[in-house]
């Protein structure tokens, strides 16, 4: 069984730790044209506890329910930082938990042994935008360390084998780069269940997609045209948002998750902090995408440890 850090009470099974909008009080604020919601029911408002320093199992073994899942982006075979989908402008992941500026093996092993967080999301931006770059040793070599989801366009059933056969535990399929819902389909019949997460892909609420059925619809849109009965999990992720530190939109997920409440959501873009994660976990995602807070240290042990 593969540790990974979690938010909320250990006693909490998957399906019931996600709430609708329904069960929890909410405060709603106004960002950027959107409701930001926050709960105010018991469970999201934990106090911060200044303990001791823990170990990294006591940090695994504390923190149960919501799912927070590092983010590694490659490109030409160096870890970058993410910022805003302006790919042009990534440049070596500098981080505060891996001294091997940009080496994704090292964050890999960091994340796992600083953090207790033994699950990646890998993006291999060059297979995302048709460049040169090969990350087929590299992602075998991340996923002997953790259990990893890849992100490298698949739109066929013979690129999704292949990234399973290196290892990857799941293969997303991005909006971004999937031709259409029948692809989406083939990929569905061909692969074992549950080894596919479809990514709603975004650019300010808005769906990416080379298919104009799909391109420029809004988010809950293009889930309802893309959700199918194999579908376990669902990515949502606002390139716009990524490293900006405008944290995430908490309305749409709770929008999303209002209308398929058996669908578990990943939060992707703009995580800044803990409050940030309550947030989510108040409105039922199943997990969230991290990468600049916890590069950063605004994530960390202790802040992981804090969410029990």
């Amino acid at each position: 069984m593969i540790a990974t850090a979690r938010v909320g009470p250990a006693t909490t099974s998957a399906a019931t730790s996600r709430r609708t909008a329904a069960s929890a009080s909410r405060l709603r604020q106004t960002s950027n044209g959107r409701e930001t919601v926050r709960s105010t029911s018991p469970s999201s408002q934990a106090a911060l506890v200044f303990a001791p320093p823990m170990s990294t199992a006591s940090v695994a073994a504390a923190v149960a329910g919501m799912r927070v899942v590092p983010v590694i982006d490659l490109k030409d075979g160096t870890a970058v930082h993410a910022v805003r989908g302006e790919r042009e402008r990534y440049r070596p992941v500098r981080s505060v938990i891996a001294g091997d500026e940009g080496e994704p093996l090292a964050l890999a092993r960091a994340f796992a042994a600083e953090l207790g967080l033994d699950e990646l999301y890998v993006a291999d931006l060059d297979a995302i935008t048709g460049g040169d770059g090969d990350h087929a040793a590299v992602l075998r070599a991340l996923a002997r360390e953790a259990s990893v989801m890849v992100d490298a366009g698949v739109s066929e059933p013979a690129q999704a084998r292949a990234l399973l056969d290196l290892g990857a535990h799941r293969v997303i399929v991005g909006t971004e780069t999937l031709s259409g819902p029948d692809a989406l389909d083939r990929l569905l019949a061909d692969l074992p269940r549950g080894a596919v997460i479809l990514s709603v892909d975004l650019r300010e609420g808005r769906a990416l997609s080379p298919d104009p059925r799909l391109a420029g619809v809004p988010a809950l849109d293009a889930v309802a045209r893309l959700n199918r009965p194999g579908l376990r999990e669902a990515i949502v992720l606002d390139l716009a948002r990524v490293g900006s530190g405008a944290g995430p939109d908490v309305a749409l997920i709770a929008e999303i998750h209002d209308a398929f409440p058996d669908l578990e959501l990943l939060a992707g873009g703009g995580v800044r902090d803990v409050d940030d994660l309550r947030a989510l976990d108040a409105v039922g995602a199943a997990g969230a995408l991290v990468a600049t807070a916890l590069h950063r240290g605004v994530i960390g042990r202790r802040e992981l440890a804090e969410l029990r």
